[in-house]
């Protein structure tokens, strides 16, 4: 390989190193960023789910109250029986219905192994979660994550205790209000007693896609990186261009005229850097080189 060709793999090498290295960052800058990003997302999504969790939760409790603490007291003892104002469960199914037709992706859902209303009954993981109610601590309630009626759902759930008041609708059929018999009928819904788990409410929210949420945000990220290294790379070439492989490249070119003994022209440099100091370097060693050269031209012509 002659002089000329290991001197340009030389400073293509310097070049290749330095991209190298930027592209090293780049890929390592998008591994960092894969779990980063889910992590973060995954966070945020559950985060956002919580928040109105707890809000719908407390609509529910709220319209259940109501009932419990307002209507039922004011209308039963005049006689009157409107399921809606005396019950709190159908008053909250009603809420879950009226709320359906404004939020269909939210959940609602009143559900027991015995309802009147045979569409309140609990399937697949309602039924788990019933369950996980009457064999845990039905005081602390469930907060967990599960899909229903195929979609993934932020899910609190909470038992629904029996109390007296429940037992005029839920006692025997035989006690039981004409409305609520006409109604449902007299085969499930009733012979509930007191102080037992008979059922719980469950309020969800839908779980955006994690994937496709991270997916967007993993591509947002991957272009932001991709522009912001390409204007790096673009100012840095500039840069390397300019301060380090042309100035090395013109060493060289003065170093192979030194070798050759064509060393008349000087060296000049302005710079303050690195690249400055070796070019004065070559400068003394082209002087030192010359005064050999020209002892060595005395030697010999007094040797003749």
């Amino acid at each position: 390989m002659s002089l000329a060709s290991r001197e340009t793999t030389k400073t293509g090498s310097v070049s290749t190193a330095f991209y190298r290295g930027l592209f090293i960052i780049y890929l390592v800058s998008i591994l960092t960023a894969i779990p980063t990003i889910y992590f973060i997302t995954k966070d945020e999504l559950y985060s956002q789910a919580d928040k109105e969790l707890k809000l719908m939760v407390d609509v529910v409790r709220s319209a259940r109250s109501i009932v419990r603490e307002r209507t039922r007291p004011h209308f039963l003892p005049q006689g009157v029986f409107f399921p809606p104002v005396v019950s709190s469960t159908v008053m909250a199914k009603e809420l879950a219905t009226q709320f359906k037709k404004l939020q269909p992706s939210y959940l609602i859902r009143m559900v027991s192994d015995n309802p009147l209303n045979k569409d309140n009954y609990p399937q697949g993981l309602e039924l788990k979660v019933l369950e996980m109610l009457r064999y845990g601590n039905p005081d602390d309630g469930l907060v967990m994550t599960g899909d229903i009626q195929g979609r993934q759902y932020l899910i609190s759930a909470a038992a629904t205790k029996v109390s007296d008041g429940c037992l005029i609708c839920h006692g025997s059929a035989k006690t039981a209000p004409q409305e609520i018999v006409e109604r449902y009928g007299t085969s499930s819904g009733y012979g509930w007693q007191s102080g037992t788990i008979i059922g719980a409410s469950l309020v969800g929210v839908p779980l955006a896609d994690l994937n496709s949420a991270v997916l967007k945000r993993f591509l947002i990220v991957i272009a932001s990186i991709t522009v912001l290294f390409a204007i790096v790379l673009l100012v840095l070439n500039r840069v390397v261009q300019q301060k380090i492989i042309q100035p090395i490249q013109e060493i060289t070119e003065i170093a192979k005229e030194v070798s050759l003994g064509r060393s008349n022209q000087p060296f000049y440099s302005e710079r303050d850097d690195e690249i400055g100091a070796l070019t004065r370097s070559f400068e003394l060693m082209r002087r030192s080189v010359n005064i050999a050269a020209k002892k060595i031209s005395k030697l010999s012509q007094g040797n003749k």
